[in-house]
């Protein structure tokens, strides 16, 4: 539906991701164990500044902690999602 998804995988916040160009949703890791923390992934989504982020891999850290930190900085959407929760953009 015209719609430019962002996942990141297991990954750290590197370079190429600042040239995506225009992206409606991205989903990054928060965890920190084996892929980008919290503040980490804060900065990458304020450099790709999607319209809403979906933070994903984050049993070792508080999504709503990292919800605070990044609508204090922007005005980005931050959908936090259950386990087996669906989302409907």
């Amino acid at each position: 539906e015209d719609k430019r998804i962002y996942f990141s995988g297991d990954t750290d916040f590197i370079p190429e991701m600042k040239h995506l160009g225009v992206i409606d949703i991205a989903l990054v890791p928060i965890g920190g164990v084996f892929t980008m923390d919290m503040y980490e992934a804060v900065d990458c989504i304020l450099s790709i500044n999607p319209n809403i982020v979906i933070p994903v891999h984050h049993l070792k850290s508080e999504p709503q902690e990292f919800k605070r930190e990044l609508n204090n900085q922007s005005n980005i959407n931050v959908v936090i999602l259950g386990a087996g929760e669906k989302f409907n953009y």
